[in-house]
């Protein structure tokens, strides 16, 4: 074996190293703050992004976690619902300036 194929084989085993150990740490927390306040599925779908790196399985769970996710919001979070920028369900936005719905002019 030569020298520069020990070298490869060395940081592929370190880097497969940091993904466990910082994946590891993410799942760890992420766990904890399901019984806490706290993003708990931002950070466990960071851990499971981050194991993505160097494993398969994560990669399928990810790519299976995102479709269920996009299956599930509704079109207006997505952004192709057909309301407009600036109105909501109670309709536009009051302009600058304008008096406040339900506050007494004096």
């Amino acid at each position: 074996m030569s020298d520069s194929s020990v070298k490869h084989l060395g940081l592929a085993a370190a880097r497969r190293i940091v993904v466990i150990v910082v994946g590891a740490s993410l799942t760890v927390v992420g766990l904890v703050l399901v019984f806490t306040p706290g993003p708990a599925f931002v950070v466990l779908t960071l851990a499971l992004g981050v194991f993505a790196i160097e494993f398969a399985w994560a990669r399928r769970w990810l790519r299976k976690a995102r479709e269920s996710t996009r299956a599930l919001l509704p079109e207006a979070v997505r952004g192709t619902g057909d309301s407009q920028a600036g109105e909501s369900r109670e309709g536009p936005r009051p302009a600058d300036g304008d008096e406040k719905p339900g506050k007494p002019t004096g």
